[in-house]
């Protein structure tokens, strides 16, 4: 096989095994060229099976630019983004999901034809792509994870398309629990069965009116199916990458923000109290919801008051952005954090040091704009984004160091905003950094990061552990 690209051998058997199979997860960890193997796949197919249109859905929004240029950077193929336009004042829009159904039916020139998973939540666009006059025999489905709901009306499309080719592809297949597997296994046709046999497989059920999944059982025979149409290799297997550290940097609020957490504490134990009396039960989303203001108040309590309340976690931030662009002149900085308030906030903090903002609600090319000028300005040393838009899909091996003021809820998440900086072409050590608020509830959160993770490691990769044990006893005794 001959490309544009030189290939890493990892990256060679993957097209190899994408001749032989037809409907498979590519579970590929973050950093290891996932879309270039999809790329070429196609080509290949193309060239050797006369495959005529490769339909690429995107879980995450952004990608679908990602995809786009990598198609014509690395190979000679043609895309088109579905819907994709420029207006009269010459600025690049996104037409309306009618008008991207409508290019979907008409015909279309382009090989690649690539959307977002939210074009998929019009119940319209699995009967334009019946009707259509292009002949998908590939779909790829980026980001697989993003997918997990499987009531959801975009899983509901999706499972509507069909083609000979379908491949899933995704680093952290399972966000939360092992059900998180059901959507690209039923889609690729890798399991027959229903949503509901599927979790009474693999789930153990009681807590209120015996609904709620209390752990898990049969996980080994969840580990063979998917072994049986994936594949998935690791980055310290396949690459010879420099370190990385993870460094967890605990720091004491501020007795003026300590009160402050304390009554935010006191106020929403006394809500949960209320909800509990008014329903008899409080839900998971509810208590997130509500405690969701003790993870801003350790971060920056300016989401929540006017008052002046220093923030611990913003004064550390502050040092440490001093100390490493001092100390290590060619070095960059990516700083995550799950709200877009708290990003301005650390926007205020560091602004001697010109940092770039990428969040939620900014036009996409401002966003691309951004990226572009933090990978190639040698001035431009550090980024504040939210993980949630810049923690998937994006390659960020021109900085180093990664740092987070606060953690997503889960594990997936986490490692792959963690990956975006340590990949296929970062030559330096990498340090990741979470600044976690001690005694506070950013440490219960760090704990459920801790148990996602040791799940995902065992289904996934097969590793065990004595916290296995300890986080779930039914996972081995059933």
């Amino acid at each position: 096989m001959a490309f544009r690209l030189k290939l890493y051998q990892h990256q060679i058997d993957g097209i190899e095994y994408g001749l032989n199979h037809k409907g498979w997860l590519l579970l590929d960890d973050q950093g290891l060229g996932k879309r270039v193997q999809m790329i070429y796949l196609a080509e290949m197919l193309k060239k050797n099976r006369d495959l005529e249109h490769c339909l690429i859905v995107c879980g995450v929004n952004g990608l679908k630019y990602n995809w786009f240029s990598e198609v014509y950077k690395f190979s000679d193929l043609s895309a088109k983004i579905l819907g994709y336009d420029v207006n009269s004042k010459g600025k690049p829009v996104i037409k309306s999901v009618n008008d991207r159904i409508q290019e979907l039916i008409n015909p279309i020139n382009e090989f690649f034809v690539i959307t977002n998973i939210e074009t998929l939540q019009s119940k319209e666009f699995a009967k334009a792509f019946k009707k259509s006059k292009n002949n998908f025999g590939m779909i790829v489905l980026d980001e697989a994870h993003k997918v997990k709901n499987s009531s959801s009306l975009a899983a509901s499309t999706l499972l509507k398309l069909d083609a000979e080719y379908k491949i899933a592809l995704t680093g952290t297949v399972i966000t939360n629990k092992p059900d998180n597997l059901y959507v690209p296994l039923k889609w690729t046709g890798n399991t027959h069965t229903t949503k509901g046999m599927f979790d009474k497989m693999y789930n153990v059920y009681g807590g209120f009116n015996n609904h709620q999944v209390v752990g898990y059982k049969n996980l080994e025979l969840l580990q063979e199916l998917l072994a049986s149409c994936s594949l998935r290799r690791l980055k310290e297997e396949v690459l010879d990458l420099p370190e990385r550290i993870f460094e967890i940097q605990y720091v004491e609020l501020d007795p003026k923000q300590r009160q402050f957490y304390n009554n935010i504490e006191k106020g929403i134990a006394e809500e949960l109290d209320v909800l509990y009396s008014e329903n008899g039960y409080v839900s998971l989303s509810q208590e997130m919801v509500v405690n969701m203001r003790l993870r801003q108040a350790t971060a920056w309590p300016g989401i929540l008051t006017t008052e002046n309340i220093p923030s611990a976690k913003l004064d550390r931030l502050y040092e440490l952005v001093g100390e490493i662009l001092e100390n290590h002149p060619d070095d960059k900085i990516l700083i995550f954090s799950t709200f877009k308030s708290t990003t301005e906030g650390i926007r205020q903090k560091l602004q001697e040091f010109s940092p770039i903002i990428c969040t939620g609600g900014m036009r996409d090319v401002d966003i691309n704009t951004n990226i572009d000028k933090f990978k190639n300005d040698i001035n431009s040393r550090v980024m504040v984004a939210t993980w949630q838009k810049l923690g998937t899909g994006e390659n960020f091996t021109a900085a180093n160091y990664v740092i987070f003021v606060d953690t997503p809820w889960n594990d997936s998440d986490f490692k792959q905003a963690c990956d975006r900086c340590y990949r296929i072409g970062q030559t330096k050590k990498t340090v990741v950094i979470t600044l976690v608020s001690k005694d506070t509830y950013d440490e219960r959160v760090q704990a459920i990061l801790e148990n996602k993770e040791i799940l995902s490691n065992y289904i996934i990769d097969n590793v065990e552990s004595e916290k296995l044990v300890q986080f779930n006893d039914i996972c081995m005794d059933n």
